[in-house]
């Protein structure tokens, strides 16, 4: 559901310049995309106990919410705007795999989707997001370190393999 919101909401929302600031308004339709979301899910019984569900929508407000502020330390910071969500490698008629040598003969292959991808303006630079239920960075870490370790070197190779191989892959994140 998060990744749903986000994606509609940047792609419908795409900033045009890296120092946008997300307005009140803009505040406003990202919450109504997460409630209308909510909504669908609760109305076709995915939502599991009443109780837990509320919590959980609450939850996710408040995570789609605080990522708007990430956001744009993260685009100003890296001088970056959006430019591809849900980019497929290996998988779904996306890019090729991702593949690495492992220089004995064998090669280790990543595939899946980048959550996000942003680039400069220029075309120069790009951030390879990772949305990892809206934890920041030292929440990012402890997921890291239950097993999750694949996710983000994957999405950086599959992104410098891809039409964005030419720019300079600058940060990963959440």
């Amino acid at each position: 559901l998060v990744h749903d919101v986000l994606e509609r909401f940047v792609s419908e929302h795409t900033p045009a310049e890296p120092t946008y600031r997300w307005t009140d308004a803009d505040r406003a339709e990202l919450l109504a995309i997460a409630r209308e979301r909510c909504d669908d899910a609760e109305a076709h019984g995915l939502t599991g106990r009443p109780l837990r569900w509320k919590v959980e929508r609450r939850r996710i407000e408040r995570i789609v919410t605080a990522t708007l502020d990430d956001d744009e330390t993260i685009r100003d910071k890296h001088g970056v705007v959006p430019v591809a969500f849900e980019e497929a490698f290996g998988i779904d008629g996306g890019g090729p795999a991702a593949q690495v040598d492992l220089g004995d003969g064998r090669t280790l292959a990543f595939k899946g989707r980048i959550d996000r991808i942003d680039a400069s303006p220029g075309g120069d630079r790009v951030v390879v997001r990772r949305v990892v239920h809206g934890v920041d960075e030292l929440g990012l870490q402890a997921h890291l370190r239950h097993g999750r370790r694949d996710e983000l070197p994957g999405d950086r190779l599959a992104a410098e393999m891809d039409a964005v191989a030419h720019r300079r892959v600058e940060r990963q994140q959440h």
